[in-house]
């Protein structure tokens, strides 16, 4: 599991017992500690200072595949998250909803345009054809070929300039199957809170 008093013991010191912030003493504190703690760290790591970079990194023709995406307040909300972020390109796999419902545009804000052009394909190599690299997202420790990393090791990889790339997501309910995980060269496992029902 991610720990971030395996980066730096010193944060222990500041959160107080880690392990009794996991267990519910006080998350919101372990939590706070954690953003502030990656927002003053950045710059030590080059990795996540480099991805986090928009001058060195134009991400904007990079993709964002949802496969077979359950809500359409979800979509909404990554066709958000995507227009912050100076992303546009979005593939849906299969969607198990209707990515264009009132519910959708309405939590897309003004992430709208990023709804209306995503793409709807049947299938993950049809949303795939053209990229060159791949990273799939699990939360799951899985006997997989490849090595399951932190985002800040495997993003600059994506995100090299020149190259046509794209991040792929599960269902909410399950995540993504072994059969679609092979279909990328890399995976990734974002650090989220251990006890949020998977």
């Amino acid at each position: 599991k991610y720990s971030l008093s395996q980066q730096d013991p010193r944060l222990l010191g500041e959160v107080g017992d880690l392990r009794q912030a996991r267990e519910g003493v006080d998350k919101r504190l372990y939590l706070s500690r954690k953003v502030r703690y990656l927002s003053e760290n950045k710059n030590k790591d080059g990795n996540l200072a480099d991805y986090l970079s928009a001058d060195k990194y134009d991400i904007s023709e990079y993709t964002i595949i949802l496969v077979e995406p359950a809500g359409a307040l979800n979509v909404g909300s990554v066709a958000r998250v995507m227009k912050n972020m100076g992303l546009h390109q979005l593939w849906l796999v299969n969607p198990h909803c209707n990515p264009r419902a009132s519910e959708a545009r309405q939590m897309a804000v003004h992430g709208v345009d990023v709804l209306e052009s995503a793409q709807q394909v049947a299938t993950l190599p049809e949303a795939l054809q053209g990229c060159q690299r791949a990273i799939a997202t699990t939360a799951r420790t899985r006997h997989l070929p490849t090595t399951l990393e932190p985002p800040r090791l495997a993003l600059p990889w994506l995100l090299e300039n020149n190259i046509t790339s794209a991040l792929i997501f599960g269902p909410e309910d399950r995540g993504l199957s072994n059969d679609e995980l092979n279909y990328a060269q890399r995976f990734v496992c974002i650090p989220a809170n251990p006890e949020y029902p998977r």
